[in-house]
């Protein structure tokens, strides 16, 4: 019984890493070039596991688990006014919010070197708790989630 709940256990992890995998290729994916988009993200993870000594499987899994997010805000209009709510969000909504997160960050990174670098800089500093832009754009969701708690009886 242990061992089928471990064999379980096991099985959800991977099932998140290669979900996370696939949607990671899916936002890299430009013009149809699925190819390029996996031998950037498979390189860039690479990388980052080589300078973090974070096995491949538990790359994605501490990704997700160090940006973790439970509420984000959003724009509700009530009697001619805008107000900002903070609102629970599924798993598949966090997913994206982290690729979203992440994928800005890259692209907001203003050193001339390529992209597999700019990846697994990103990845590095995320796992090692350094300073990473991913892990600000969480603090700064968490921080107005916390200002704009006042609002929260506008989404009834």
């Amino acid at each position: 019984m242990h061992d089928q709940f471990m064999e379980q256990k096991s099985l959800k992890k991977t099932n998140l890493k290669f979900n996370i995998y696939t949607k990671f290729i899916g936002f890299l994916t430009k013009k149809g070039k699925k190819s390029k988009a996996k031998f950037l993200l498979d390189t860039a993870v690479l990388n980052s596991s080589r300078l973090t000594k974070t096995p491949l499987v538990n790359l994605f899994f501490k990704i997700f688990w160090f940006l973790k997010v439970y509420i984000e805000l959003k724009q509700i209009r009530v009697k001619r006014s805008k107000f900002f709510v903070p609102f629970a969000i599924s798993l598949k909504r966090r997913q994206y919010l982290i690729l979203k997160w992440f994928l800005k960050a890259v692209n907001e990174e203003k050193q001339k070197i390529s992209a597999i670098k700019k990846m697994s800089n990103e990845f590095t500093a995320l796992i090692l708790k350094q300073h990473s832009k991913v892990l600000n754009y969480k603090k700064i969701n968490n921080k107005q989630s916390l200002v704009y708690r006042s609002n929260l009886h506008f989404r009834w």
